[in-house]
């Protein structure tokens, strides 16, 4: 990797590249092209902490909240996600580990 560079999905771009292809692209896609790399990064960071059985309703759900309410939008889904589908010890470990409690 570059230095300088972030590592982020495939077909997601780093801000400074989104500023140079905004203009490019059609005013409707903008969205569709941030919320597409919004799902990436939010199922990345959601797939480690979810039942092993519930990966396809979750990104179902982030697909369709990102067609529906954008990059905003799938950000906000991830607390219901992981209220409903979260793995219940994994999610303590993760709390216990920020209180500095291990």
């Amino acid at each position: 990797m570059a230095a300088g560079r972030l590592s982020v999905p495939a077909g997601c771009v780093v801000a400074a590249e989104w500023r140079q292809l905004e203009p490019l692209i059609e005013p409707d896609a903008g969205e569709a092209v941030l919320a597409g790399c919004v799902v990436a990064a939010e199922w990345r960071q959601l797939e480690p902490l979810i039942e092993p059985d519930a990966g396809e309703a979750v990104l179902a759900g982030l697909v369709a909240m990102g067609v529906v309410d954008g990059s905003a939008g799938v950000r906000r889904l991830r607390p219901a996600l992981l209220a409903r589908y979260g793995l219940g010890e994994v999610l303590q470990e993760v709390e216990d580990r920020h209180a500095g409690r291990r």
